[in-house]
């Protein structure tokens, strides 16, 4: 006699009615098999679990169970056939007995992997998703091509802050049902376009919210307050508002701000390939996983990359029309830059990085290798108000210059195309005596012929 195990997770969204109706695969289960049906909820802490004797199905080929949801009591009935066992998973010792071949507990020493719907608004609002009403219920389909947005674009919204705890939803931690607390979540994910991965960041401490506890108190006085707002954020990208309201949507996840490390731009993840990370589940970070994590986690320490990057893949952010300009001519400007410096100031290839360094998770535009291992550093900008420049590049060159201990930086270098008017200017030089920085201004020039030269104003 084998023990099958078929598992199914109650998805309100992609049912249109109240009363919902869910199938599970029967062919291959004989008379003499038994088989157990796991049941959990993707934002609900619930797991119950069924046991049938294989005699009940003969000449069928699935079963059918219908979900009803009152006041948050959830009832599970089936259709044509009778379990011989039901155990609510919640608090009892024979859930462990019943899914140790299955993965499903972890404890608080252990990391997992999560899979973010994606989204460029740094998930804090939806970013919209192309969907449609007849693809709802299809589970081939990915939630936010049914419904045009998906819990995790709250994940950070400000709105759901309080007492330094940010609140939210990650589909896959509501499988967590027994595990309080994990140890750190990786976060990535998947454009669609690129078919690239990115890694979003990583939360320690991550907290699964479970029933009675009081983060879930909280969680659902803050998504009360916010419940209207969160419909105009789906109206303003044109997501289905009728399927969230239907959706009994609840946080299931909270942490510290402090206990966040999430990166200005998602790091892509070359080696995360193949359909097996295509799912919103809980992976176990296992040491092969890590590996591949630990290849594009930032340094700790400052590592200097020679070379122009090719084909450099980034994560699109939501910014103004022109995108495609903006990014051949930022190109354009540190091509040009990297040959200048190589014959300006015989600087050997080895000596110049373009879009190669990194300072933490952030890169910089280029990177220069002077005597006596100092650096200079240059920001290029592309827009032709040369304060809104400056103001742009600043912070980021501070943050590069200083997020390292052990790096001697030697200059700090603004490139744009923009010319300096006598009130820039002067305030540039207010600010350079202010500073006691070597900061610098350099203005890009086409000239006739498509070559390009560098002014360095000041």
């Amino acid at each position: 006699m084998a023990e099958i195990i078929k598992n199914r997770t109650i998805r309100p969204l992609s049912r249109s009615e109240t009363s919902k109706n869910y199938r599970v695969d029967v062919s291959n289960v004989t008379k003499s098999d038994r088989l157990i049906v796991n049941i959990t909820h993707d934002s609900l802490p619930f797991k119950r679990s069924f046991t049938f004797d294989g005699k009940e199905f003969q000449n069928r080929k699935s079963i059918h169970f219908n979900v009803t949801e009152t006041d948050g009591r959830i009832q599970i009935a089936w259709s044509k056939v009778t379990p011989g066992k039901v155990v609510d998973s919640i608090g009892h010792s024979s859930v462990d007995k019943l899914h140790k071949n299955l993965k499903s507990e972890v404890n608080e020493k252990e990391s997992r992997l999560f899979r973010l719907t994606y989204n460029t608004n740094g998930w804090t609002i939806p970013s919209g998703h192309p969907w449609k009403i007849s693809l709802q219920g299809n589970s081939g389909v990915p939630f936010e091509n049914q419904f045009g947005f998906g819990g995790e674009e709250w994940l950070f919204n400000p709105n759901f802050q309080s007492e330094g705890v940010q609140y939210g939803y990650i589909r896959g931690a509501e499988e967590l049902s027994v595990v309080k607390l994990l140890k750190k979540a990786y976060l990535f994910t998947y454009e669609r376009n690129s078919r690239e991965r990115y890694l979003v960041g990583a939360i320690s401490n991550l907290e699964i919210i479970k029933t009675h506890s009081p983060q879930r108190n909280v969680a659902d006085s803050l998504l009360n307050e916010y419940f209207e707002e969160m419909k105009a954020d789906l109206i303003k990208v044109g997501a289905d508002v009728k399927g969230f309201t239907k959706s009994n949507f609840r946080c299931n996840v909270s942490f510290k701000l402090e206990d966040m490390d999430i990166y200005s731009m998602p790091l892509l993840i070359t080696s995360l390939k193949g359909q097996k990370y295509n799912r919103f589940k809980p992976y176990i970070v296992n040491k092969g996983l890590k590996e591949i994590l630990d290849g594009v986690l930032p340094s700790d320490e400052f590592i200097f990359r020679p070379g122009i990057a090719k084909n450099s893949k980034t994560f699109d952010r939501t910014i103004d029309i022109g995108t495609t300009t903006v990014n051949r001519t930022h190109s354009e400007i540190t091509e040009n830059l990297a040959k200048y410096l190589q014959v300006k100031y015989s600087i050997t290839k080895d000596r110049v990085s373009v879009e190669k360094t990194y300072f933490g998770a952030n890169i910089a535009d280029v990177v220069m290798k002077e005597i006596d291992d100092e650096y200079s550093i240059f920001e290029v900008k592309t827009s032709n108000n040369a304060r809104k420049n400056i103001r742009e590049s600043l912070g980021q060159l501070l943050d590069y210059a200083f997020w390292y201990k052990k790096i001697r930086v030697q200059s700090l270098i603004i490139v744009s195309p923009s010319e300096l008017t006598k009130n820039e200017r002067l305030m540039f030089q207010r600010l350079q005596f202010a500073m006691n920085l070597n900061i610098k201004y350099w203005q890009y020039l086409r000239i006739d012929g498509g070559k390009a030269n560098f002014k360095e104003i000041l």
